[in-house]
């Protein structure tokens, strides 16, 4: 047993000292009261915490359906009688409640703010005896009141038994109404109320029960059923003007729950113009309390923004009053009461002893040093810290919906998932084996099934380059890194911004990556005006424009004349004219504006300054939003638009550089073009926001925001970029990721630098309408990306067709008279804005997807293997036709024999032609692409430094090498294997080998013009090579066919079959 206790004993981590070595010091004595009093104080302060309930705060996303809330409201109207108020309330479900009277109290208040009368609105109102009549004459005794409608009765048996009775009926007829004559409103006394509330005011409080989806309530001046916006004739006497000055006492939106403040409690506006309405934009988010007995409290807290509309704002002529518009937030906030467990409060009080136990040893030993006292015994303190960690390992599993089939879907998610490692994050073996997967599905159909949507397929560059057409990266037209050249003063700067492209002038000179560029242009549908993407539709929308660019984008829409000349309109807004060098038909060259205006006079007249100011605007709008594929000239026919600077801050700016931008895609994504204009620095920020793919790691925080948000990517970027081609972005946009994608990019940066006119536009992000640009119009549809507004993707409507027309090739010609049905669409945008739609299911949208979209662009399976896959089936089946035994076979089998072999051996010829043939067109298209970028550098810069051309590896070893001759006897021949080397031998790398680093660093300047690319050679060259010519190739095919009339043994098949193929 005494061994047993000494084992116990040796495990002892706390050893004894004896008394007699301790040394008692008075430094020590002090810090042990001190740090006593202290565990005290924390250990009362955390059981004062332990007996408290702690409030816990999650966020969920909201999944109720179908309820209804309630609308608090408190509103005090100091200048407006109780008569003339109403409320009202619509939502986006269509339903409506006019003049709303239940559970709202109206109080007559005077000048001083006195109340005077508490009435719901139609009680109390006097009666007049034997009113009158539908037939025409009183009511008589025992005779059932049916009041007559004065003629606005949309059927024979209404009746109109009040004033509002007679109201609604005239409302509906669109007629106006006059009181007096009315006998309904005399005996209610409706004027008689208006006349006696002359001079007060009122105040509303009360409730709403409303469904709990968008929509809006207001307190409106007049009647809800008189005419919108106006009055009865008889009272306009008595108010001149409305004036809406409001305090809002109250407004909540559900129960009260204890710790939420409601902003716009106590919030009061005084109205300064006369006429108008004020608005509230409020975003509401569901609330979830649960107190610590468990009783639960649903109610919202929101968030708000407000806005005055002028009389000349107001376009529709709404009623003058106050409107408040909510929505809700898709996110729901619960907080729930919580007592602390016992546990943690015993684990914080151990805490609490130890860690001052250990503060105050460490403290005595401080002093103990610093006072030089001198310690005769040993003292022995032992402390020791435990901690432990425990390291939770949680990953987020992306669904895959690359638009397969469900199954295929499964699979790829498990294979995923099977190769997630502990670390809890897809590795780059397991995004291959996805990507491997994804390959093998679209190895032979890549899409679209159903070509409803995508119906120009064959002439997108996507068809092209699965046929093996590789165009190279496409070449990029912008200009931005010269406008800093320009010299502005401060009065330029002004007007400037007054003309709305403050914000554009700070564009900052990003170096464009063409391979990346191309590869997004390959996704880009002109059919659609979106990018189809394996994970759904993206697009650059009117919000994103707003964000990265901060340029206008609700407004009028930049249209006007076409010029075919520049000289009158230079002279007349710029004050000179350019020399005939300078311009080209309706165009003038952006060196000519920089050379002759970049630099105004110190003591220029204010005519001098404005001129100069539109020199730069054109040059400013010329190089960025509307840059064309001549790459160094821009349209004259904006400068009209800048005559006046105020009127050109109206102009949709931002639309129309997204029309344009729209159209510059649609373009560039045929198979036959090279070159891509628009605002490309706009294309590659909005890429390097939403996906991951070449995005640059940032040198700078990008906590700290400045818009607009294009700024972000300004200065110098790190990122390995040298080997990345357009093959490589094309692969990794056909593998792109749903954990890829940020949908919803600018929900984490603050919104407190972005100005206030470009917040109250943001709604125009999901407006389906028409952008215009001059003559370009292209659509825009939020309603194909709702997942870039945080709202469910669904399927959306079918796009109608529409012409792209290129109008006003005349000069003269007014644009706005040649295209209403745009301008009315344009009119109509604040109507038309997505919202997101009830019972959806994503997975029938990916499913719906997965069938009119292009999947994949790059081939998966080369095109050398494909040709080595068909020549290796004939060889076979050559190989059997020669050796099958023909004994016993009558004549019709021996000639079905010897077609079969003629065929197999007639294709084999055939592919062995068109291989070297693809072989001598790829490489007459390298070396004259390569020689073509040879010639832009020189003439762009040539004082650079040349890059050496890496010698490019061909075929034509084997279309050079001597006359071989194959036999196809079964007797002659050697190893059939070695049949149709060329065709075997064929690789897709070599067949669209492009120079990247070439097409990487080189954009479009000032002094270029378009080129054109050969993208073929003729076929007479491929048979007949020079030396003069060294991309042609000499190949010659003889086929030697040795054949009889007829066939009587197998001595006559065999020498019937002997076909000599010399290549």
């Amino acid at each position: 047993m005494e061994r047993v206790f000494g084992k116990v004993r040796n495990l002892d981590v706390y050893p004894k000292v004896n008394e007699d070595f301790y040394s008692r010091t008075l430094s020590g004595g002090v810090i042990t009261l001190l740090s006593s009093l202290a565990i005290v104080l924390l250990i009362i302060s955390e059981f004062s915490l332990y007996l408290r309930t702690v409030t816990e705060t999650k966020l969920v996303v909201d999944t109720s359906r179908g309820e209804r809330f309630r609308i608090n409201f408190n509103v005090t109207f100091p200048d407006v009688p109780c008569t003339l108020l109403s409320v009202d309330a619509t939502d986006i479900s269509g339903e409506r409640h006019m003049d709303i009277r239940h559970d709202i109290l109206k109080e007559r208040i005077d000048a001083y703010g006195n109340v005077k009368e508490v009435r719901r609105d139609g009680i109390g109102a006097p009666e007049i005896g034997r009113p009158l009549q539908k037939h025409g004459g009183r009511l008589e005794h025992n005779e059932e009141y049916c009041g007559t409608c004065f003629g606005a009765e949309m059927s024979d048996d209404q009746c109109c038994n009040s004033c509002e009775d007679v109201r609604e009926a005239y409302r509906k007829k669109g007629w106006n109404l006059s009181d007096d004559l009315i006998d309904q409103c005399k005996r209610e006394n409706f004027v008689q109320k208006l006349k006696e509330e002359k001079g007060e005011g009122c105040n509303l409080h009360g409730s709403l029960e409303v469904n709990k989806v968008a929509g809006n309530f207001h307190i409106a001046i007049g009647k809800s059923l008189q005419n919108p916006g106006t009055l009865p004739l008889e009272l306009m006497a008595y108010v001149q003007s409305y004036n809406i000055t409001h305090s809002i006492n109250n407004l909540s939106f559900g129960d009260h729950i204890p710790g939420i403040v409601n902003p716009l409690d106590g919030v009061r506006w005084v109205q300064e113009k006369p006429n108008g309405i004020y608005q509230y934009f409020i975003k509401v988010v569901p609330t979830k309390y649960t107190d610590i007995k468990g009783h639960s409290v649903k109610s919202n807290q929101f968030s708000v923004t407000e806005h005055y509309k002028s009389p000349e704002e107001d376009h529709f002529q709404s009623s003058a009053g106050v409107y408040f518009f909510y929505d809700f937030s898709p996110i729901q906030v619960t907080f729930m009461e919580k007592h602390t467990p016992f546990l943690h409060f015993l684990t914080h009080v151990c805490a609490i002893v130890g860690g001052m136990f250990t503060v105050a040893g460490i403290v005595d030993a401080f002093v103990i040093r610093q006072f030089g006292e001198i310690v005769h015994h040993f003292e022995f303190v032992c402390v020791r810290s435990a901690s432990s960690s425990t390291i939770s390992k949680s990953w987020e599993t992306d669904c895959l919906k690359l638009g397969l089939d469900f199954d295929y879907m499964r699979f790829a998610r498990h294979q995923m998932l099977s190769t997630v490692p502990s670390s809890g994050r897809p590795t780059d073996s397991a995004a291959d084996v996805t990507y491997a997967n994804m390959l093998d599905y679209f190895a032979t159909n890549p899409g679209p099934i159903d070509d409803s949507v995508l119906y120009d397929q064959d002439k997108h560059v996507s068809a092209a380059v699965w046929e093996g057409q590789e165009r190279g990266a496409l070449r990029c037209h912008e200009h931005t890194s010269k406008l800093d050249r320009w010299l502005l003063n401060d009065k330029q700067i002004e007007l400037v911004k007054k003309a709305g492209f403050g914000y554009l002038r700070l564009i900052p000179a990003i170096s464009l990556d063409n391979p990346l560029i191309s590869a997004l242009v390959e996704r880009w549908r002109k059919e659609t005006n979106t990018f189809h993407m394996t994970v759904g539709e993206m697009t650059v929308t009117l919000e994103d424009v707003a964000y990265l660019l901060g340029l206008r984008i609700d407004g009028n829409p930049v249209i006007g004349v076409t010029y075919t000349t520049c000289d009158s309109v230079c002279i007349k807004y710029l004050g000179k004219v350019p020399e005939s060098g300078y311009t080209s038909g309706g165009m003038v060259k952006l060196s000519w504006l920089k050379e002759v205006f970049s630099e105004c006079p110190e003591n220029a007249s204010i005519e001098d300054i404005e001129r100069h100011t539109r020199a730069y605007l054109l040059y400013l709008v010329g190089s960025t939003i509307f840059s064309t594929t001549t790459g160094n000239k821009v349209p004259v026919m904006y400068l009209p638009l800048f005559e006046n600077f105020d009127v050109t801050g109206k102009y949709a700016w931002g639309a129309a550089a997204l029309a344009f931008l729209y159209r510059a895609l649609g373009n560039a994504s045929l198979r036959s073009q090279s070159t891509i204009s628009g605002c490309l620095t706009l294309l590659q920020c909005w890429s390097y926001y939403h996906l991951n793919v070449g995005r640059p790691k940032l040198h700078h925080d990008p906590i700290h925001e400045c818009f607009p948000f294009v700024l972000r990517w300004k200065g110098k970027h790190s990122g390995p970029t040298s080997n990345r081609d357009v093959a490589f972005y094309r692969k990794a946009l056909d593998s792109l990721k749903p954990s890829d994608v940020d949908w919803c990019p600018y929900a984490n940066i603050s919104h407190t630098v972005i100005p206030e006119s470009i917040l109250n536009q943001l709604i125009l992000g999901r407006s389906k309408t028409m952008l215009i640009c001059f003559d370009k119009a292209e659509r825009h549809l939020p309603d194909r990306c709702l997942r870039q507004f945080n709202l469910p993707q669904t399927v959306p409507k079918e796009v109608r067709k529409w012409e792209r027309k290129t109008r006003g090739v005349d000069g003269g010609v007014d644009l706005s008279g040649k295209m209403d049905l745009e301008l009315s669409e344009w009119a109509n945008r604040h109507v038309n804005i997505m919202g997101a739609e009830e019972d959806f299911d994503e997975v029938d949208y990916m499913q719906w997807f997965s069938r009119i979209t292009r999947q994949i662009v790059g081939r998966p399976i080369p095109i050398s293997s494909e040709f080595q896959k068909m020549n290796s089936a004939l060889r076979d089946i050559a190989h059997l036709a020669d050796t099958i035994s023909t004994h016993g076979m009558d004549e019709k089998q021996l000639h079905s024999l010897t077609r079969i072999r003629y065929i197999a051996h007639e294709r084999l010829r055939d592919y062995a032609g068109r291989s070297a043939q693809v072989v001598a067109t790829s490489e007459c298209d390298v070396g004259k692409i390569i020689r073509g970028k040879e010639r832009i550098r020189g003439s762009v810069a040539a004082n650079k430094r040349r890059r050496k051309d890496e010698p490019e590896e061909y075929y034509s070893a084997d279309m050079h090498a001597p006359h071989s001759r194959f036999y196809s006897s079964v007797g002659d021949a050697p190893d059939q294997s070695q049949f149709y080397q060329l065709g075997n031998e064929l690789d897709q790398d070599h067949l669209c080998k492009n120079n990247v680093d070439e097409a990487r660093d080189y954009n479009a300047t000032d002094d270029l013009e378009d080129s054109e690319y050969p993208h073929g050679v003729d076929e007479d060259d491929i048979s007949h090579g020079s030396e003069e010519n060294p991309c042609e190739a000499h190949l010659r095919v003889d086929i030697l066919n040795h054949s009889h009339s007829s066939l009587h043994s197998n001595e006559d098949v065999k020498r019937e079959n002997e076909y000599t193929i010399i290549a």
